[in-house]
């Protein structure tokens, strides 16, 4: 390190990213939206220095790993600092954030510039901190209650695995599950979706017993539903730090898709129910009812049919009458008081 590279890092050892009375600082702000401890939050802040130090001095492009980038990229929101202070007083120069592409090419160049940058940190300061400049970030377990979740439905989602028992340690420290790595969040995502989908079922199974259709089936599609949202915003970051989504997407859709089954009218299902339910009462009373009704009418209604028809017509006429209508009518006991007419 020659005299001018000295005197550019001690500049910018000498900058302070947290703005003096900031009730809120840069640091405190980092490390909330990361889950970071703090004394690793001040870690990564000073190798972020290191690295653009490096992207000035090192002659060649340079990338940085996940963790400073998160720095960088925080940094560049705070606009006066990074651009009427940092890069023209302390840089002497600006330093632009070149976001990637995508594609195999621009990963690969990337992941050159990575290696030069690393070959570059050696020579300047000696081995890099494994656990800020590997590819993924490390999650905080001492930091989680200072955590910002950046999705609410992603705090309760990852709350009600835990209370339930996730058996993964992926939940040991309740962290942010967007802040998984790749097979870690499919793991988490396949168990909650099949405990989302368990729920579903239940839900269904007791609304239909209690012959509530519509909500049957809404209700349960919804619950299932609520696992996309997830899903969805893993995919956008996947697809912004330029890392592989297919199997999330696949996972995806078919969550879509079962939550779409849950929406199926299921007539047989729901027909044959109804039949059990109501259909042993009203045949019952059907039987009843016909029963009652054919009694009245042998017993009663054809015998005065046919005392009134004897009191009123010749005897030819009763036994012609009574005898038609008791023999069509009601057999025994019609033709009983069809023979008493007759007599009389």
């Amino acid at each position: 390190m020659d005299i001018q590279q000295a005197q550019l890092y001690q500049r910018i050892r000498a900058f302070s990213l947290d703005e003096p009375g900031a009730a809120y600082p840069f640091s405190q702000k980092l490390a909330r939206e990361n889950g970071w401890s703090a004394d690793y939050t001040q870690r990564a802040i000073a190798e972020y220095q290191k690295f653009v130090f490096l992207a000035i001095a090192a002659g060649h492009p340079v990338s940085p790993s996940e963790v400073i980038d998160r720095v960088w990229h925080l940094h560049l929101t705070y606009t006066r600092s990074y651009w009427e202070e940092f890069c023209p007083k302390v840089l002497q120069t600006t330093l632009h954030h070149e976001p990637s592409r995508g594609g195999t090419l621009e990963r690969q160049k990337f992941q050159d510039w990575h290696d030069r940058t690393l070959a570059s940190y050696r020579v300047f300061f000696g081995q890099p901190p494994q656990d800020i400049w590997q590819s993924d970030p490390p999650r905080s377990r001492g930091g989680w209650l200072q955590q910002r979740w950046t999705i609410p439905f992603a705090t309760l989602l990852a709350f009600w695995a835990a209370t339930v028992g996730f058996p993964s340690p992926a939940l040991a420290a309740l962290r942010n599950p967007l802040n998984f790595k790749g097979p870690e969040f499919l793991a988490f995502y396949l168990w909650l979706s099949a405990l989302s989908i368990s729920l579903a079922a239940g839900v269904r199974w007791y609304l239909r017993q209690r012959q509530a259709w519509q909500t049957a089936k809404w209700l349960p599609a919804s619950l299932v539903w609520l696992m996309l949202p997830l899903g969805i915003a893993k995919m956008a970051i996947g697809i912004f730090r330029d890392k592989p989504i297919g199997w999330l997407l696949i996972l995806c859709i078919i969550v879509a898709i079962i939550g779409f089954s849950f929406l199926n009218n299921d007539t047989n299902w729901s027909t044959s129910s109804r039949r059990s339910r109501y259909g042993s009462s009203v045949r019952s009373r059907c039987g009843t009812s016909r029963r009652s009704r054919s009694g009245s009418s042998c017993g009663s209604s054809s015998s005065s049919s046919c005392g009134s028809n004897c009191g009123s017509s010749s005897g030819s006429n009763c036994g012609s009458s009574s005898g038609s209508s008791c023999g069509s009518s009601s057999g025994s006991s019609c033709g009983g008081g069809c023979g008493g007419c007759s007599g009389g």
